[in-house]
């Protein structure tokens, strides 16, 4: 699912058609359609091995908030695409997008709306879990992972009033990130150490991570749900810290994990550079 993930924004510029093909399977697989019973209430991250989709529910890295989140801004992200007749650089009317193809997933709309309100509960202090960083282990209240959460639920109310205009609980997913989103910004900002948002609500003052999953808010040229003020101030605190390679993931959190502190990621700072709101801040992360 990762891979996947941190691929799409490039695969919907390029060759958007190409997403649903990916999706497509994992919606089956958590649908139950393989022979493999799938129990969780959220996203599954793998499918097993090639060819067969063989992994089981306790063989998942299990990543609620990740792998869920995911699939609601990878699906906006398609429909934006073909309501475009392209990519999703661009917003495109509300009629185009209305007219995009919903059929390749609306027989999920139940599955993935049990998906959303799984992830909704969670929101805006995401429980000791996985992110797509493993490597860097399970903290709880991720601000980046709940920047992902919150951005995913503002697209899945777009995505439910797509396939069903007259669902009045659509608009309730909608004002749930928007909540969320206020107080991820009241309660993470900070100016000890240069004006930043905390990598984890409960982090000393100073740390700072990339919230690279911000950038889906302007893929998907959301109205919100985070105001333009989060990114002119995260991209500047990441030019500050950035050496020769560029920002490192993380500042240490805690004073145990000083190695990564000394690690980024190209993938990553790729889509920090993209939030910039100048041309000379995009060129210089």
């Amino acid at each position: 699912m990762d891979v996947i993930f941190s691929a799409s924004p490039m695969l919907l510029y390029v060759r958007p058609e190409l997403v649903p093909l990916m999706l497509r399977p994992i919606l089956a697989y958590a649908a139950n359609e393989t022979s493999i019973v799938y129990g969780s209430p959220y996203s599954p991250h793998q499918l097993g091995v090639y060819p067969i989709a063989d992994a089981t529910t306790e063989s998942q890295e299990q990543m609620p908030i990740e792998n869920s989140g995911n699939m609601m801004l990878m699906i906006l992200g398609v429909l934006r695409a073909q309501g475009q007749g392209g990519s999703s650089g661009s917003s495109g009317s509300s009629s185009e997008v209305a007219d995009a193809d919903t059929a390749w997933f609306a027989e999920y709309m139940p599955m993935l709306k049990t998906w959303a309100d799984y992830m909704a509960e969670g929101l805006p202090f995401p429980a000791n879990q996985l992110s797509t960083d493993d490597m860097m282990g399970k903290f709880p209240n991720n601000t980046n992972l709940a920047a992902k959460g919150i951005i995913a639920l503002k697209a899945f109310g777009e995505v439910c009033t797509l396939v069903n205009q007259t669902d009045p609980s659509c608009a309730a997913y909608a004002d749930a990130a928007q909540g969320y989103a206020e107080t991820w910004e009241a309660l993470s900002y900070t100016e000890v150490g240069g004006s930043h948002y905390k990598m984890s609500f409960n982090a000393r003052d100073s740390a700072y991570s990339l919230k690279y999953n911000l950038v889906w808010q302007k893929i998907l040229q959301l109205d919100g749900p985070f105001s333009d003020d989060v990114f002119s101030t995260e991209v500047a605190h990441y030019i500050g810290q950035a050496n020769r390679y560029g920002p490192p993931l993380e500042s240490d959190i805690d004073g145990t994990r000083t190695v990564f502190a000394t690690m980024t990621k190209a993938d990553w700072v790729s889509w920090v550079a993209a939030m910039a709101p100048t041309d000379e801040q995009f060129s210089t992360l």
